[in-house]
C-alpha cells in the first residue's frame, strides 16, 4: 500500500500522488513503442524523488507527468 512508503505525508498528498500516477499511466499510448526510455518508470522515479527532496506537492505531481 501506498502509505507504508510515505510517511511523512498526510493523506491528502498521497491521494494527489496516487491520482498523478494513475493519470500518468491511463495517458500512456499503448502504440507509443518508440520511447527511448521506460516513460511509467521514469516518470514515477522522477515524482517520488522530487518528493524525498521536499519540494513543494506541485512540483513533485509534476515530477509524475510525462512530458
Amino acid at each position: 500500500m501506498l502509505s507504508n512508503y510515505l510517511q511523512k505525508s498526510d493523506l491528502t498528498t498521497q491521494f494527489e500522488m496516487e491520482r498523478a500516477i494513475s493519470y500518468l499511466t491511463r495517458s500512456i499510448n499503448e502504440t507509443e513503442t518508440n520511447r527511448k526510455k521506460p516513460v511509467i518508470l521514469h516518470s514515477i522515479t522522477v515524482g517520488y524523488y522530487l518528493y524525498y527532496q521536499n519540494y513543494s506537492l506541485d512540483r513533485v505531481l509534476a515530477g509524475f507527468s510525462r512530458y
